[in-house]
């Protein structure tokens, strides 16, 4: 890290408090009676793989994605676009050369070329157990006896005239998966030997 270029700026509303710089580091200003301080922030990883800091201000703390930080005070944004994209495809690196403005659609589609995201679209056309985002679902008696298995709660639908909708919310647990008198579940959820 090249700290002798490093440059700072404030975090557009908590000016004089916090600053960002350009090297992905954020600084948080302290006062008391005899001295000014400075302490840099510690990141934390979120669950989609960002780096985030979590600046307080009236004592009420907010979690922010470091590269959108970075992307706020240090590049333009004259289209007024929504959502920054990490052009290498690597979310942990917040250089500014790596970091561009985009529109939801522009993000996504980056996503899906560099492999950040697979398409699913490799399905289309596909129904019930042949498709890969469905799951196959067991419908069982009161007793817990099975009684026959789908490949998708469209399936269902299709076959039996239940509504799929209401099949979902019941292999999602509501009334503990009963729906017109049967129990529904999702086969990797049943240890149904089917």
């Amino acid at each position: 890290m090249d700290l002798e270029n490093e440059i700072w700026k404030d975090i557009e509303g908590y000016e004089g408090k916090y600053r960002v710089s350009n090297l992905g580091r954020v600084k948080k200003f302290y006062k008391d009676k005899r001295s000014k301080r400075e302490l840099i922030l510690k990141l934390f990883m979120s669950t989609t793989g960002y780096y985030k800091v979590s600046p307080s201000k009236n004592g009420i703390s907010k979690n922010f994605k470091l590269h959108r930080l970075i992307a706020m005070a240090f590049i333009p944004n004259p289209e007024n676009k929504k959502t920054i994209n990490h052009k290498n495809g690597i979310k942990t690196d917040n250089r500014i050369e790596n970091l561009e403005w985009a529109t939801h659609g522009e993000n996504h589609r980056h996503a899906y070329r560099t492999g950040l995201k697979k398409p699913y679209l490799l399905g289309l056309g596909k129904l019930g157990k042949d498709s890969p985002v469905s799951k196959t679902i067991i419908q069982f008696d009161k007793n817990m006896n099975p009684i026959a298995e789908y490949g998708s709660s469209l399936e269902i639908e299709r076959i039996t005239n239940i509504n799929a909708s209401n099949i979902r919310k019941a292999c999602s647990g509501r009334n503990n998966g009963l729906y017109l008198d049967y129990i529904w579940k999702h086969k990797q959820n049943s240890l149904c030997p089917l």
